[in-house]
């Protein structure tokens, strides 16, 4: 796993512990899934403005101005993607933050930050803190896991001891959510009473 050493904060994501004029800038893509609401966009949006990121297609920042535009960048594989050519550690702590309050999953992806490998972090609603495995510097889609942990599990294998096998392999590589597709939803508001609504999707 990473070997950067990483400090808590209130956005719900983790930063290394350095001086602000000692942070590195390098390249970060994060995918956003789940359901949004679209009288929830316009938070999304702000987030996504203030960061200054490209989508998957276009070569000038990504302006989204409402729920439509949001929807029509998505990828072939139905996610937004956005990148950050120049993230400071590879973080985008205002889409994460946001993505955390609208309740959409995220997998977040970093290039290597000197002596440290690249970083995939993963999260999703119901989940009590990310999951972060070590990543292709060249390729996001790609988990890296350790060798030598590997060959232990296959050691465990051939001496017929399966449960420790598996157990080990947890250890080796966490589970980690699939992402489901980004998509905006209406939301139609039923009053059945004065000071009542029903919100129905």
């Amino acid at each position: 796993m990473n070997t950067r050493e990483w400090s808590s904060v209130s956005e719900g994501h983790s930063r290394p512990i350095m001086e602000e004029k000692m942070s590195e800038r390098v390249l970060a893509i994060i995918r956003i899934g789940g359901r949004l609401e679209e009288n929830q966009a316009p938070r999304l949006i702000t987030a996504i403005n203030a960061a200054r990121v490209y989508s998957h297609v276009g070569d000038i920042h990504f302006r989204p101005r409402t729920a439509a535009d949001l929807v029509a960048a998505r990828t072939p594989a139905g996610l937004l993607e956005l990148t950050d050519d120049a993230a400071k550690w590879g973080e985008m702590p205002g889409i994460v933050a946001s993505c955390k309050e609208l309740g959409l999953p995220y997998r977040l992806w970093s290039e290597a930050v000197g002596n440290s490998g690249a970083e995939v972090t993963t999260w999703a609603p119901g989940m009590e803190r990310p999951v972060v495995v070590t990543g292709d510097n060249n390729n996001p889609d790609t988990f890296l896991v350790n060798g030598p942990a590997v060959q232990r599990v296959l050691v465990l294998l051939e001496t017929g001891k399966v449960d420790d096998a598996v157990e080990a392999l947890k250890a080796v590589l966490p589970h980690v959510p699939e992402m489901p597709v980004f998509e905006v939803v209406e939301v139609e508001q039923i009053v059945t009473a004065p000071e009542t609504a029903h919100v129905v999707g």
